[in-house]
């Protein structure tokens, strides 16, 4: 009895020393994972339109080269015509940056110097001068964050490189994939867990897949509309638009401010013309792309969703935000599932 005791003990921490050791070289690899990540994420947005081929009598690797091939052309398209104007914009705007700061300043100083012959209090003027200041920083701040970013992208040139190759054998094995994660669990539980993956898949994946389908169509009629109206850096404010329109109910107001502020530069009126686009843009994506597109796929109250926004921007800032309505759509689906096997059964005892 007491060496079956021991014995159970000596696994017990055999197998919390080996778990311990297997984290930490995960921890010590983690920058190894990012194009995995990545082509994972390719993998499972591509995956339903290769099955759509392979149900059409087309062989899957075939499937896949035409995915990849139509993804090819466009990225050729977009490299002809899109990268070009672009970059035009980033250098234009990287000589700009400091002049428009300056800029900036000085008309908080004039504004400074306007008020403070009005009678205003000084505690007042004081709680003003400071809210200016943390204005200007923050939108200082964005705007170096936004060129930082694009510029980030360039430096991991080699994982969007790789992503691309590894996705494409994901995609090929997908199959055997599952087969290999299913082979773990017990036969009594596969046929419930392939049912779990299928509930998770159908709401995170369509929500996924149309929100990248709406992001890309608010970015190119942003795009549109700023050109029309003379804003500068037209296509980078209508692509961060449409990035930014993936996050519900904010997005469209986190997406509008860089191109206001762009816009406020310029003119007044200008300012209102490009509230004016973004309002038509919205209009448009909330009565008529959305509702086609997404419609009510992850099946959560306005309430709720709010609310896991504000959480997802606290813990993780945008990140967080972009996250969180996936997680809480695929946590809702794991309670139900939860519900139905453990809970409904108790309660009918």
């Amino acid at each position: 009895m007491a060496g079956s005791l021991f014995d159970r003990w000596y696994r017990v921490l055999a197998g919390i020393i080996i778990g311990l050791l297997v984290l930490l070289f995960l921890y010590k690899v983690r920058m190894v994972f990012t194009p995995f990540i990545l082509a994972a994420a390719i993998a499972y947005i591509i995956n339903p339109v290769v099955r759509h081929l392979e149900r059409r009598q087309v062989p899957r690797v075939a499937a896949i080269l035409v995915v990849y091939m139509a993804i090819a052309v466009a990225a050729t398209l977009i490299i002809l015509f899109i990268i070009p104007i672009a970059s035009e914009e980033i250098d234009h705007f990287m000589k700009i940056f400091p002049g428009e700061v300056e800029r900036l300043k000085a008309a908080r100083y004039q504004a400074y110097r306007e008020y403070r012959r009005d009678g205003i209090p000084e505690t007042v003027k004081a709680i003003v001068d400071e809210t200016i200041r943390d204005i200007e920083e923050t939108f200082i701040q964005f705007l170096r964050s936004i060129v930082e970013g694009i510029l980030g992208i360039f430096s991991h040139a080699f994982n969007i490189i790789l992503a691309p190759v590894l996705a494409f054998y994901m995609t090929r094995d997908i199959e055997n994939i599952k087969a290999t994660l299913l082979s773990w669990l017990p036969w009594s539980k596969r046929g419930y867990f392939l049912d779990v993956l299928s509930d998770v898949d159908e709401v995170i994946g369509g929500y996924i897949r149309g929100q990248l389908m709406v992001s890309t169509i608010i970015a190119l009629l942003s795009s549109i509309g700023l050109h029309i109206i003379g804003v500068d850096f037209s296509i980078i404010l209508g692509v961060l638009a449409g990035l930014a329109n993936i996050i519900p109910y904010f997005g469209p107001l986190i997406g509008a401010i860089p191109a206001m502020g762009v816009a406020l530069i310029t003119s007044h009126k200008l300012a209102l013309y490009t509230a004016l686009v973004f309002a038509i843009v919205q209009y448009i994506d909330n009565s008529i792309v959305s509702p086609k597109i997404i419609g009510e796929s992850v099946g959560l109250h306005p309430l709720i969703v709010i609310f896991v926004l504000l959480v997802g921007g606290q813990l993780m800032g945008i990140a967080g935000m972009l996250i969180a309505v996936p997680v809480a759509a695929m946590i809702k689906v794991l309670l139900k599932h939860f519900r139905r096997l453990i809970i409904e059964p108790y309660l009918r005892t």
